[in-house]
Parts: C-alpha cells; structure tokens; sequence
C-alpha cells in the first residue's frame, strides 16, 4: 500500500471520493491560476490542497508539490479549499484569473473524532466503532458501515476510504477505498466508461472501478423503518511503526448521485492498535563467533617509525661536536630505536632515511649544503654502530632542505608576535630570492636579539624515519601501543585480537568503528559490534544489512534479526530468517519472527511453551481469552505488567470495573505502563478513563 509520508499528504487519495461523471459543460468559464500558502509570516505553499465548487458540490483539482493550481470556472464560483491539517476556506472567484489562498493550520491535529458533514449524516450511515489489529507490519481493520435502506437509493455511489495515521511520527497510510453502487449508479457508469479495445473486449475506464461492488437484497438488516443495508469493510495495510506509536484510524466516505455529493463525513473507526506480540519474549542476548575457522589471519605488515634528533653541529660545519652530552644522547636515541627495531622477532629493517633542515639566515646554497652535510653525517654516525648484516639488508638515504623565512613569520604569529611577523612577511613579499629576503632581515633591530636567539634555532633539525616489515604476531600490547599511534596502520587481524581483548565496553565499541573505518569490509567487526549493542538495548538494524548472506555465520544472522525485531522490521526479519537453521538455540527466535509474518499455527505451541509470560501473550493474540487469564495465575503477582496483562484479559471478558481496577494497579506500581497503555487499543478508553482524558 502507497504510504504518505506528512499529514499534508494524508488524504491524496480522496480525490477519488470525489470523482464524479464528466460531461457536464459550462459556458463563459476562465482560466484561473493560483497558489495555496500557510496563514502565517512564512507563506509555505501547501500541497495536496482539494478544490471543491460550492454550487455543485463537485470535486475540481488539488495544489500541486508547490501548492499550484489551475482550474476552469464560473466567474463568480465559489471554491472550497479543504485539506486535514488546514482550516477550510471557501473563496468566490470575482472574476479574477490569478490569486493565492491563505489557509490557516488547525491548531490541534490530535483532536478526536472529527465529522465534518453535508446532510443529515446520523440517519443514514453508520460506521460501527472497532479495532486495527496488528500482526507485524500488517494492520487489519474489518468495519462494518451501515446504511438506511430508505437513504441509500440505486441511483448513489458510497466511497469509503479508510487512513491509518500515526501521530507520533506524523504520517499516514491509506487502504484501499470500498466503491458500492446502487444498481441503476453502476449501469449508467458502465455506459458512460466502457469503451471496446482494439481486440474486441471490453475495457473499464471508471477509476474506481476495481473497487466497486453492487449492494444485494440479502445485506438488508433490521425491521421496519431501522431496515438498513450491512457492509463489511476488510482490508490491511503495512507499515513499520514504531511500538509505542499512537495510531488512530479514520474513515472518510461520501454518497453522490450522478451530479453532486449528497453526504461527506469522517469518522473515527479506532484508536490504538491491538498487538499482544509486541509484549514478547525473545533472546536478546547477542552472540559472537566463536569458531577460529572465520578469524582473520596474520598479515604481513609494513611499518615505519619516525623521529627527530636535536644535534649541535659547530657553526658553519658539517661535523658534530661529540664532546657535547646532547649530540651523544640524541645519536644514542636513534641508534637504540633501530637496534630495537632489528633485534625484534620476525621484524626486518627495510629503509632508514635522514633529512636535515637548515634555518633560513645566511645564503641558500651554503645553508643548502651545511644541512646536506650534516644529515649525511648523522646517518653515518648511526650506521657506524649497526651490524654490517642490518647495514647491508637495508636502504639508506640522506635529504636536506632550507627552511624559508615563511617559517619563521609563522612561528612568531603563533606566539602572538603579529608587529615582527607582518614586518617579516613585507620583506618577503618585497624581496622575492631567498639571499636577498636575508639580507633584509640580518637589517632588523631584534634579529640578534629575537631571530637568531630563540626563532632560527628550531629549524635546525634532523628528522628520520625507518620502514620495516614484522613476519611474526604481535602480542596484544603491541598492537595496543600502535593502535594508540595510528588506527590505520593495523590489520585486520591485529584489530580482532585488540577487540576480542579489552574489557571495557565503551572502548571495544570504539574500537570496532574504527575497524570499520579502516577496513570497511570488515565484517566480524561489524558483528562484535552489534552483539555488544543488542546487549545495551542499543541495535542498529541497519549496521549488518550489507553483510549478510544465506550462507553467512548463523551468529551474525541473528544478531541481524534481533535487531530487525528492535526496529520493528518484521517482513525484513523473516526474510533472513529464512537463511537459519532451526536448532534449539535458533527455535524460539524464528517462532517470534514467525508469528510476527501470519505464521501462527506453525509457531505458536513453541512460544507458549517458552515461558508463563509468552504463553498469556500468545492467548491473548489467538483471542483464547480465558486461557490467557488463567495463565497469568502463573505470573508473579508483585510484577506490574501482570495485572496490566490480568486488565486486558478483563477487558475481553467484559469484566470492565475488574479490568479498571487492575489497569490502576499496574500504572501505580509502574508508571512507565502509561506509555503502552495508552497506545493500546485493548486498554486506551480505560486508560482515558482513569485519566479522565475526553
């Protein structure tokens, strides 16, 4: 069925309610063009607007997505504008081709039972209130509309169209609307539509015509006067609601004749919805695969380490002062970082490259080769102390490089030294050459004082890095050590062992994302992940969708399951289904799905035996009214949800006052209950009872 996902759209079908025969000509009409806009400072346009001439009572047109519309008519007709959430205005055309309407919204569009009728509507149609019955994402509605023999002439058409609304996320879906036709209304509809094909045969071009059925003498109840013709209304749409969502159904219908409506009302059929599976019991404990055959396996992986060394080089030398404690601790610092690195089990030192960074005073291309010069140095006073084995196995290499002023103007703007920054970046922009852009600054007042000090120093580095492969596992605080460095750099097996070894929840799930985020198609990731949310109430339904398969783990397919189940994703649930096997484990969550898709027979002797609660719920679902209420003697007389369960069976045993009584019991014990109660279709009137809601 077609849903309609705002309450502006909510009665675009009625259009059909409206449709009458055409033929009818009027002369002298124009052409108007106009727009619909909310009442308001915001003027938005509204779509799905009806149109309805006054005189005739005939349906013209609707506003379009924009809330346009065009029509021809009477110079001075007047024009209902109706839809369900704006007031109706009725304006008189006054000859004019353009306008724009102003509708003002209701104020409250949760209000009850709403009629807005033409004709004495009481004496003639009666829409016998009764209840949406929910199976899943199935909602089942049986109404039973009456109507006086003497009212209902064979010259009429009745449309009724029902409209399940949900309040609480403001959308609503429509049923397939019931067409009855008197007698005489459908042979003139046939003569006026039916036209013959090409072939021959005879087609229907009545656009309700799949709909229409013919009023028999047999429907006819009642005696004397209180005769009227019985209709029964069956039908069911599907949605996925949420389960505390406050539903309520409407039935819109109309009587017209072959020129006009004679009657045109709403009228409340239900509110609630009458779900007992909602309440059941099932395992909602999520799993993790448990059997190594499905881990990931050890990768090669290619690492790298990087570092700086702070070394003192003598002023314009390529040598180091190697009596200074700070140039040896530093050289020491690298050293054991590449011994570590060699001596470590399964590992292999690829490359080891240096590059040394000149600061900018002085000419470029000395400064360009003292850092040349330096760098080479520092490499191979490293290398110096390495086995000649590590040094042959691996690649080694020196850069250098001049830092530019630019450096150094962003460095004192970080300090907050904006005068000498501007002035610094003026000489840049003035002198374009490094030599000369030097030159210019050896001429400020603070470059001894401020530049050489403490500025040009901190571009004087050495900076290294090494690449290497390890060939061995590493232990898990290993990993942990360079997951805290960089989450990319792991594997997916090093990501699974780091996962499957911390304890504290909110990491792991943290853990697991960046799994995902690394390795996107990392799907013992995504299942952990979702088994440590179904355990915090927290499933996503849709975390899983592009993982499973028929023949994936059964772990991950339940797991995906229960959290279709969360999201009241019944149809979906029963699709995966369909890929488990039914075992012990498996049987009590595939008889909830089931139930849930219309399978009761097959399925409900497993949930009735799963526990007291599930067997008083499924009684209730098969309407074995009294067994449920002799079930919930099983049930612990100190639970709250007991005696709201001992309410419903009251309810359906016509017990009202014991059904009262019991409902007041469980909302003071848990107040919480409120919430199902009163989208409960078996207990909302006596929840507004005890409420004293109108």
């Amino acid at each position: 069925m077609k849903k309609i996902p705002t309450f502006k759209a909510g009665l675009l079908a009625l259009l059909a309610l409206f449709l009458l025969p055409a033929g009818r000509v009027v002369a002298q009409n124009i052409r108007v063009v106009g727009k619909v806009v909310t009442k308001d400072t915001a003027r938005v346009p509204i779509p799905n607007v009806m149109l309805v001439d006054m005189r005739t009572q005939t349906y013209l047109t609707e506003t379009d997505a924009e809330g346009v519309f065009r029509l021809d008519c009477d110079p001075d007709a007047k024009i209902r504008f109706q839809s369900i959430d704006v007031e109706p205005e009725v304006v008189r055309i006054k000859g004019r081709t353009n306008l724009v309407v102003e509708l003002k919204s209701r104020e409250n569009i949760l209000r009850e039972a709403v009629v807005v009728a033409k004709g004495d509507l009481k004496d003639t149609i009666r829409i016998e209130p009764g209840d949406v019955l929910q199976t899943g994402n199935r909602f089942r509605i049986r109404a039973q509309i009456k109507m006086g023999e003497d009212k209902f002439a064979g010259n009429c058409r009745l449309v009724a169209q029902p409209v399940l609304y949900n309040y609480t996320k403001k959308e609503a879906y429509l049923m397939p609307p019931m067409v009855v036709d008197g007698r005489n209304y459908g042979r003139t509809q046939r003569r006026m539509y039916d036209v013959l094909s090409d072939d021959g045969s005879l087609v229907d071009r009545d656009p309700l015509g799949k709909y229409v059925t013919y009023l028999e003498k047999d429907s006819i109840g009642g005696k004397g006067r209180q005769r009227f013709y019985s209709i029964v209304y069956r039908d069911s749409v599907d949605a996925v609601l949420g389960k505390r969502d406050f539903i309520r159904c409407d039935i819109t219908y109309t009587v017209e004749d072959y020129s006009r409506v004679l009657y045109c009302a709403t009228e409340n059929y239900a509110e609630g919805v009458v779900n007992p599976l909602r309440f059941l019991q099932y395992p909602n404990k999520g799993s993790i695969v448990t059997d190594s055959a499905y881990y990931p396996r050890p990768e090669l992986q290619l690492r790298d380490s990087r570092g700086q060394v702070n070394l003192l080089f003598n002023i314009g030398k390529t040598t180091l002062d190697m009596n200074n404690p700070q140039n040896r601790a530093e050289l020491d610092k690298m050293e054991k970082q590449l011994k570590l690195i060699a001596s470590m089990e399964g590992s292999s030192i690829k490359s080891f490259k240096v590059k040394g960074t000149a600061s900018p005073d002085g000419g470029y291309a000395l400064n360009w080769r003292l850092a040349q010069g330096r760098t080479a140095t520092a490499r191979d006073m490293v290398l110096s102390r390495l086995d000649e084995e590590t040094r042959m196995s691996m690649f080694s290499a020196a850069e250098a490089q001049v830092a530019p002023w630019d450096s150094v103007v962003a460095m004192l703007r970080a300090d907050g030294r904006t005068k000498e920054a501007e002035e610094m970046a003026d000489i840049i922009t003035k002198h374009p050459t490094h030599n000369a852009q030097s030159a210019a600054m050896r001429r400020l007042p603070y470059y001894r004082s401020l530049l050489e000090k403490s500025y040009l120093p901190r571009l004087r580095r050495v900076e290294y890095e090494i690449k290497y492969d390890i060939r061995r596992v590493l232990t898990v605080e290993e990993i942990d050590a360079y997951y805290r460095k960089d989450p990319n750099s792991l594997s997916k097996y090093e990501f699974f062992r780091l996962i499957r070894a911390e304890k504290d929840a909110a990491r792991r799930e943290t853990i697991c994302r960046d799994a995902l985020r690394v390795h996107p198609d990392f799907w013992m990731a995504a299942n952990d992940l979702q088994a440590l949310l179904i355990d915090q109430n927290r499933s996503d339904d849709r975390l899983l969708e592009r993982f499973v398969k028929p023949k994936s783990h059964v772990s991950m397919l339940t797991n995906h399951i229960m959290a279709l189940l969360d999201a009241n994703r019944y149809a979906a649930a029963d699709t995966i289904a369909t890929y488990v096997k039914k075992t012990p484990e498996t049987e009590l969550l595939l008889a909830v799905v089931g139930v849930n898709n219309d399978r009761i027979q097959a399925n409900y002797k497993v949930i009735e035996k799963s526990s007291p609660l599930n067997r008083v719920i499924i009684c209730l679902y098969m309407n074995r009214n009294q067994e449920a209420f002799e079930a919930c003697r099983l049930l612990p007389e100190e639970d709250a949800f007991t005696h709201y369960l001992l309410a419903t069976c009251y309810k359906r045993l016509s017990d009202e006052e014991q059904a009262t009584a019991e409902l007041k019991k469980a909302l003071q014990m848990n107040p919480e209950l409120e919430k199902d109660a009163m989208v409960d279709g078996d207990l909302r009137k006596l929840y507004k009872k005890i409420k004293n809601i109108d």
